[in-house]
């Protein structure tokens, strides 16, 4: 028997020892904690961008609102990986690279991502990198960037 324990004080332990690893990794680590939440609030970045230039579809829309959820996750990752919690960290990580590609994969396929939305079809992680790395999709892409850099030439 553990003996009389004063109620929560193992959660007040453990946060005071994660408080402590955190402190211990910004001192050696800042920069690199710097960089991360630079390039984490990309997402917001990004996500205004497409909002405020392009004609959205419905779906395109609701993809945008993961933005968010990356930017949370990766704010997370971070936390947990400056508390030396690292495999959670590195689960949250997994988690934004998967739904990050995602994001791309479904950007031009609705009816993809209608039905992962709302009638509960899987995405698989190697179907979309098979999808986004053909010679079609880089093509797609390609001659999009061409027309948008036109577009922003006749502009200027």
């Amino acid at each position: 028997m553990l003996g009389k324990v004063e109620k929560g004080a193992i959660l007040f332990d453990l946060h005071s020892k994660l408080e402590k690893n955190l402190k211990k990794s910004f001192e050696s680590e800042i920069e690199i904690f710097k960089r991360a939440e630079i390039k984490a609030r990309s997402f917001t970045v990004v996500c205004s961008i497409l909002k405020d230039k392009y004609s959205l579809g419905s779906h395109q829309e609701e993809i945008l609102t993961i933005f968010d959820e990356l930017f949370a996750d990766i704010i997370i990752s971070i936390y947990l990986a400056g508390c030396s919690l690292d495999n959670p960290a590195k689960s949250l990580l997994r988690r934004v690279i998967e739904l990050g590609v995602g994001t791309v994969y479904l950007w031009d396929l609705p009816h993809k991502f209608w039905g992962w939305k709302e009638c509960e079809m899987d995405l698989s992680f190697a179907n979309m990198l098979t999808h986004i790395n053909s010679a079609e999709y880089r093509t797609l892409v390609s001659k999009e960037n061409i027309a948008s850099i036109q577009e922003m030439l006749i502009d200027h």
